[in-house]
């Protein structure tokens, strides 16, 4: 994949802002993570302290390290426009040892079950295939998690094939291409 020079864009859906995140978010960094429950099926065990959330951040944003400055690529926060507050995150990474663009998302607990997961996410896909021009993206998502499932089917995606995540958590590898996007209109 070839690096692209700039910063990720601000994208805008009908309820949500997704803006790159930045080291003064912190704070809520540290509330998303350090939810045992939002952290269950992403195989990292939740923060205990802010340091933690600052150092995601340093690593998130680091243009050495991070995806942002070397592929425009990488987490969004996402707020509610209609309260002004963040409520999750959401983003494409690019994992270059296997040569996919994968998405993913967490949300606040108070704000599951409300659409945002499947609402950010279609912005997502939008940039990535119409922006971007990415021929395929990819969602790693455990057995257990029906509801990342709910959200990947409701977006179009299908079942490539099934894995075992660390070689332990059984998991469902879902992909979406640039065709079926745009046949779908999402």
């Amino acid at each position: 994949m070839e690096r692209s020079k700039g910063l990720m864009p601000t994208l805008e859906t009908e309820r949500l802002l997704l803006r790159p995140f930045e080291i003064s978010d912190k704070e809520f960094v540290f509330d998303l993570h350090k939810d045992p429950q939002v952290m269950q099926f992403t195989g990292k065990q939740p923060m205990t302290t802010v340091l933690e959330a600052k150092l995601l951040l340093d690593e998130i944003l680091h243009p050495e390290k991070g995806q942002y400055a070397s592929y425009q690529l990488g987490r969004y926060a996402v707020i509610d426009k209609s309260i002004g507050k963040k409520i999750g995150s959401a983003g494409l990474n690019y994992t270059q040892s296997k040569n996919i663009i994968e998405i993913g998302y967490k949300f606040l607990k108070e704000f599951w079950g409300q659409g945002y997961a499947t609402e950010s996410c279609k912005a997502l896909l939008d940039h990535g295939f119409n922006t971007r021009n990415f021929d395929s993206i990819a969602a790693h998502i455990a057995e257990e998690n029906i509801g990342s499932q709910i959200v990947a089917e409701r977006l179009g995606m299908q079942i490539h094939h099934r894995f075992l995540w660390e070689g332990v958590i059984p998991g469902r590898f879902y992909t979406m291409s640039k065709s079926t996007f745009q046949a779908n209109n999402l």
